[in-house]
């Protein structure tokens, strides 16, 4: 009888060691599937930035270029009708030098719009994820600078 009583209790206690590792086992997958989603949409959503800021870039830049064209042209014209032919490939000259001046400038003011509009695109440094928490640096080491942008 106490044999009995005593494989019974034995019983029980592999059955509940055995639905508290299936317990375990679903709660370790569930938990798996919410990070795993977790890190899909912070992807997605980097996905996101990047692709509306590469659209201001090309639209800023199709904007820049024809006012540089505009500008040029004007430039052209009046030069055409100031000048002589041979001062005219002088001046020329002088225009396409002063059209990298002003294609710096309109990028400058570009690149401080983005930064405005979104300031952690600009910052040095490493940009996204840095890894999983174990690889991180404590906080008062130093970390090593990489390159800026």
């Amino acid at each position: 009888m106490k044999q009995q009583d005593k494989e019974e209790k034995q019983a029980d206690r592999r059955q509940t060691l055995h639905r508290l590792c299936s317990a375990s086992g679903l709660l370790l997958s569930c938990c798996v599937l919410h990070r795993a989603n977790s890190r899909a949409t912070h992807i997605q959503e980097h996905h996101r930035l990047i692709s509306n800021s590469v659209t201001f870039c090309d639209q800023m830049k199709t904007e820049i270029l024809r006012k540089v064209q505009q500008n040029y042209g004007r430039e052209r014209s009046r030069d055409k009708n100031a000048l002589h032919p041979d001062d005219s490939q002088q001046k020329s000259t002088l225009t396409a030098s002063e059209v990298q001046m002003l294609i710096k400038q309109e990028l400058g003011l570009l690149q401080n719009q983005v930064c405005a509009k979104d300031h952690t695109l600009c910052r040095t440094g490493v940009k996204g994820s840095t890894g999983d928490e174990e690889d991180r640096v404590p906080e008062g080491d130093p970390v090593p600078q990489g390159d800026p942008g």
